[in-house]
């Protein structure tokens, strides 16, 4: 993949707002655009992370460039009405509606700016053209679709929230991890409050994460801790949950 991305000027703002719908305005292909297409059925936005798998026509999807440095997602806050995500290369963010069963209204938005070149210039504008059109939605199972009236979508995957675990080694250490199913990377912080990131790597049995400084496999309460600089390991046990 062919990736460069220039940082111009990180967490700025960039008016989004007049290619939006603002939010109220009225849906009236939402429900001839949902009558074409089942998926478009409504259902809970809430309390879930959609990792983006694919935009663009019905007909002619685009798959989604991967990148576990900055993955494409979307989530929203029903609370607030508000949503948030990323592009693939900027963070975006805006406000939005549910109206009826199936509809939704998207409000002005904003993202933060750092150049993006090649394919991944294309996929952000593609997407938050995507958005800002959007009319009609739905969710099946893990999926989310959400879609324009002029026959175009974007399709979601559901993505679990991070989860945290704590480990008492042999050696004395105590190891914090935060796996992220968004990414697929684990966060790994030793006792003396440092924290590293690692990468999947495969493996047939349990789960094993590296870089260049560590090794860290689990499976059940068990995991081995391998600090490859000094070519040393431990054995380590995974706290007990509170109930």
């Amino acid at each position: 993949m062919n990736r460069l991305l220039i940082p111009v000027l990180t967490a700025s703002l960039i008016a989004l707002g007049a290619c939006a719908q603002p939010v109220g305005d009225s849906n009236r292909d939402a429900t001839r655009i949902a009558a074409s297409n089942p998926a478009l059925t409504g259902g809970e936005l809430k309390g879930t992370r959609w990792r983006l798998m694919s935009y663009g026509t019905y007909s002619a999807p685009q798959h989604v460039i991967d990148d576990l440095q900055n993955v494409a997602f979307l989530q929203f806050d029903a609370k607030e009405q508000r949503f948030g995500g990323s592009t693939g290369c900027n963070r975006f963010f805006g406000e939005y509606r549910q109206i009826g069963d199936a509809e939704i209204s998207i409000g002005q938005m904003g993202s933060t700016r750092m150049a993006c070149l090649g394919q991944l210039d294309q996929q952000e504008r593609d997407v938050l053209d995507l958005l800002s059109h959007a009319t009609a939605y739905g969710v099946a199972e893990d999926q989310l679709t959400i879609a324009t009236a002029d026959g175009r979508s974007l399709t979601f995957a559901a993505v679990g929230p991070d989860t945290q675990q704590r480990y008492h080694c042999d050696g004395g250490e105590n190891l914090d991890t935060t796996y992220s199913p968004l990414t697929g990377q684990l966060v790994l912080r030793r006792g003396d409050g440092k924290a590293t990131t690692l990468l999947p790597e495969p493996k047939a049995d349990g789960a094993s994460f590296t870089n260049d400084s560590y090794r860290f496999w689990s499976k059940g309460d068990g995991a081995l801790f391998e600090d490859l600089t000094t070519a040393s390991q431990q054995q380590c046990r995974r706290e007990a949950s509170e109930q």
